[in-house]
């Protein structure tokens, strides 16, 4: 019988990690001026094919209902992950650029990276998330 007890207080124990290892990471994009188009999200999960759509560990289109910030929640296992996104407000399917490659339309990265005459690499977008935890991506204009 104490055997018994011993294994169940040890998956008692277990539990708690097992639970939070399931959590959702909420991933927050604010600072969305118009209530409408998507937002269309990537996440990356290494260096290699950064800023590759066809290569994120994870991408979704979120429609968008209101101005201010959305939210979603992802399974992710623990780990380094940078984050792209962009505000398709005319809802053509794609983020909008000048002549000269800038973009028109409201895009963020993880990190709150701003760009410099360049889109972002791995080091300066990467964060570290571990289930339960949110990340805030706050939109810019160029």
């Amino acid at each position: 019988m104490i055997r018994v007890v011993g294994r169940h207080l040890s998956a008692l124990f277990l539990l708690p990690a097992a639970l939070a290892a399931q959590q959702p990471v909420t991933l927050r994009f604010c600072n969305v001026q118009k209530a409408q188009g998507s937002v269309f999200v990537a996440v990356y999960n290494r260096s290699e094919g950064f800023l590759d759509e066809k290569k994120a560990f994870y991408t979704e289109i979120i429609p968008v209902q209101q101005a201010g910030c959305l939210e979603k929640q992802v399974t992710l296992p623990e780990g380094n992950y940078a984050v792209s996104c962009f505000h398709d407000a005319n809802a053509n399917g794609q983020m909008d650029k000048s002549w000269m490659g800038i973009p028109k339309e409201p895009y963020g990265f993880s990190g709150n990276y701003t760009a410099k005459m360049r889109p972002p690499n791995w080091e300066e977008t990467q964060v570290r998330l571990k289930p339960g935890q949110s990340l805030t991506v706050q939109l810019k204009n160029w």
